[in-house]
């Protein structure tokens, strides 16, 4: 059931990122990231996804329109934090399948925020997270530590599909 949830997120990322009209950028050959190493990444997908992703934004377009708007603070710190390490910026659309950009959101695992960071994974990227303080709630603070763990994942796997589904189930997967 968890293997399902997890090919659903993932296809949702991706139905989300193609609404968006945007294309994922990967990385060629391994290579440290940097912007003149960013390509295109084509999702072929099949008829099954494709209609999926019609169903997909027939039913969640209106929602969309409006998160654009009210969303817009929160892609504009992504977009810098992100450019700030030399990141895709279209990944910022993970925080949306993630927690729909409420930093108040809490997964029946544990995992908070708009970037859902578990414990260890918020310490490990360098976030305080004890009685009194909660850093996996500041934007700010957790989109420098979603990009961190988005730079650890990449060069762990070297591949933008696999960060992407690394980042939502956690990398031993």
């Amino acid at each position: 059931r968890r293997e399902m949830s997890y090919y659903s997120n993932l296809i949702l990322l991706t139905s989300f990122i193609f609404f968006c009209s945007v294309s994922v950028t990967c990385a060629q050959n391994n290579r440290p990231i940097n912007k003149d190493s960013l390509v295109n990444l084509v999702y072929p997908l099949n008829e099954a996804q494709q209609a999926f992703n019609r169903q997909f934004q027939k039913r969640f377009q209106p929602h969309f329109s409006k998160m654009k708007i009210w969303g817009s603070p929160f892609f504009n710190l992504m977009d810098h934090v992100f450019y700030q390490y030399n990141l895709p910026v279209q990944l910022k659309y993970l925080a949306v399948i993630e927690s729909w950009l409420n930093n108040r959101s809490i997964s029946w695992v544990g995992a908070v925020g708009t970037w859902q960071f578990m414990p260890e994974t918020g310490r490990r990227m360098g976030l305080t997270i004890n009685g009194f303080t909660d850093e996996r709630t500041d934007d700010y603070a957790a989109t420098h530590a979603a990009a961190k763990y988005l730079i650890e994942l990449y060069n762990s796997l070297g591949d933008w599909p696999l960060v992407i589904a690394a980042y939502n189930c956690g990398p031993a997967r």
